[in-house]
């Protein structure tokens, strides 16, 4: 084991290599199977420069270099959900003792040409779009959390976002590489802070919205408000944190800081770096809660999909970040959908992943809060008609200026009122939690009220629009994503009596015409109220939908959204 090591010429026996020799199984039992990775012992895409003859203004290239050859290339399934990157290459495997890493690389371009490449750590994209000159080094750094004993990395010809179905190959050089532990050191801010940090880790029913979306409102947005006596809660964006959903709120009692962010599962949570940002940022007495269940069962999305079988295999990361750093993590149980039965009685959703929670909770002697129980029994205090007023159910012109003009029948998302409820249920499983005293240091801090002292959205009486019966209305766009080259976001609709299918359409915003980019089937969107699609980033799409009747015939079209993938 070692806090430091350099490498100059690496040494090829460090290496495996990585391929995916056969074609992706495809789609069985309503699941896909993507291409499986091959991973030998070898280095056949490693090799040495000697000698190169290099001008005397560029004596600083007058090096070996250590080269590796690669074939990246990106697939699409079917449906056009599923995103794969594949890569066959050779990668420098280290066994290595666990911790916080600092990577330093020094690539070189002894050609006379331009090339671009990037770098994974452990499968995570670190640095894309390397651009190193002719004639020239070029030095990149990075941090990675080791948690598994074992760092890989990966340095691929290319860039990473412009990947397509063409193959790219190409080759890297470099010049010298440096490892070394524990380079992250502690500001006084952070040895001295006195409020514990809770950090969230979630999806689209714990992340925090713009002010557009509302009512819609994560659970997670709201927490802080049964952390203070004061309600003098400060709000600020999360700069260590990539993306804009991520927002910090602290109160007199507690710091929170809420990472969740829609469309995310256990697994691509993790696949994206999105643990490793919070694990830079966590530190001993922290408290990690993670919610997963949503998007981990959604097989129609692929790159999210964890079976429940697997449900544990990506939870232990989440433990393993945990124990590196000193924080402890809780587990959250999924929070109720509006899925009741014809007697009116809700179910507890998700249930094979709750169990597997409750099962890795005892297994690793971790808390959880049941808040998929907990949020169920609330729901069987209401009518099926009353529980709309937890979820996004909106009338028409109930909010004109903001996303859902046309109103929403959405049973998955919260309205303000369902994420206050369900972060009052948090607060209070907190307070009365006793399988161990790991949630003592929160107990103090904590101020659950009663359920009936939230304010429940004042009832609608304004008048709604008069339409055509044969329109689509309350066409909505959520959880606009940018990952890798695409877009990823949500649309949900209103269903249309007697229509037997639904059209989308799309366009580039400077486009004149419209084409039709999916056909979705009455059984498909009366089992999904929100619909995932994707596009290429870069640039700005226009979308509508429409009715499609048993003759034949599209009703009126719904409204037309745009959504900026630029």
């Amino acid at each position: 084991m070692f806090t430091k090591k350099e490498f100059h010429l690496i040494p090829k026996e460090l290496f495996l290599d990585l391929s995916y020799p056969k074609e992706a199984p495809g789609w069985i039992e309503n699941k896909y199977f993507p291409r499986t990775a091959s991973r030998t012992k070898g280095n056949s895409h490693v090799s040495y420069t000697q000698d190169l003859n290099i001008p005397d203004s560029n004596s600083n290239l007058r090096q070996n270099f250590t080269v590796i050859s690669s074939k990246s290339w990106r697939e699409i399934e079917s449906s056009g959900y599923g995103v794969y990157t594949y890569e066959d290459t050779s990668v420098l495997s280290l066994s290595i003792e666990n911790g916080i890493y600092q990577v330093t690389v020094t690539l070189g371009n002894p050609s006379n040409q331009n090339y671009s490449c990037y770098i994974r750590a452990n499968q995570i994209i670190k640095i894309d779009s390397i651009l190193i000159t002719p004639n020239n080094l070029k030095s990149v750094s990075f941090f990675v959390p080791v948690y598994q004993n074992q760092l890989e990395l990966a340095f691929l010809f290319g860039n990473y976002a412009s990947l397509d179905s063409a193959s790219v190959i190409g080759d890297v050089y470099l010049s010298s590489l440096i490892i070394e532990k524990n380079i992250i050191k502690k500001s006084n801010s952070d040895t001295a802070k006195s409020k514990p940090t809770i950090f969230l880790a979630s999806d689209s029913t714990v992340q925090t919205y713009e002010s557009v979306y509302y009512p819609q409102t994560g659970w997670g947005q709201v927490l802080c408000e049964f952390f203070t006596e004061k309600k003098q809660i400060m709000e600020s964006d999360c700069n260590s944190c990539p993306y804009p959903q991520s927002r910090i709120y602290e109160t007199e009692f507690v710091r929170i800081e809420n990472r969740s962010i829609g469309g995310r599962s256990s697994r691509s949570f993790l696949e994206e770096g999105k643990l490793d940002s919070i694990i830079l940022d966590l530190r001993p007495n922290d408290f990690l809660f993670i919610q997963w269940g949503h998007n981990d069962a959604t097989a129609i999305r692929p790159n999210r999909y964890v079976n429940a079988s697997d449900f544990q295999t990506y939870l232990l990361p989440y433990y393993q970040a945990c124990q590196l750093t000193g924080a402890q993590l809780v587990l959250v149980t999924p929070a109720a959908r509006r899925n009741c039965d014809e007697q009116g009685t809700f179910q507890i959703s998700f249930p094979e992943y709750r169990q597997q929670m409750i099962a890795f909770s005892k297994k690793y002697k971790i808390p959880l809060l049941d808040l998929g129980k907990y949020s169920t029994e609330f729901l069987n205090t209401l009518t099926p008609e009353e529980s709309k007023s937890v979820f996004m159910w909106l009338s028409p012109n109930q909010y004109p200026d903001g996303a859902y003009p046309d109103g929403l029948s959405d049973n998955t998302h919260l309205q303000q009122y369902g994420a206050m409820v369900f972060a009052d249920i948090i607060a209070f499983l907190i307070c009365h939690y006793t399988e161990d005293t790991t949630l003592d240091p929160l107990k103090p801090l904590v101020r659950p009220i009663e359920i009936s002292a939230i304010p429940k959205p004042p009832r609608f009486t304004g008048n709604t629009k008069s339409i055509d019966p044969t329109m689509v209305t309350g066409f909505a766009v959520q959880e606009i994503t940018k990952d890798e080259s695409m877009g990823n976001f949500l649309l949900s609709f209103q269903e249309v009596e007697n229509a037997v299918a639904y059209q989308i359409y799309q366009k580039e915003k400077n486009d004149i015409t419209y084409h039709k980019i999916k056909k979705i089937s009455c059984e498909e969107k009366k089992n999904a109220v929100t619909l995932p699609f994707s596009a290429k980033c870069g640039t700005i799409y226009q979308y509508y939908v429409t009715a499609v009747f048993s003759n034949g015939t599209e009703g009126r079209s719904s409204r037309i959204l745009e959504i900026d993938l630029s």
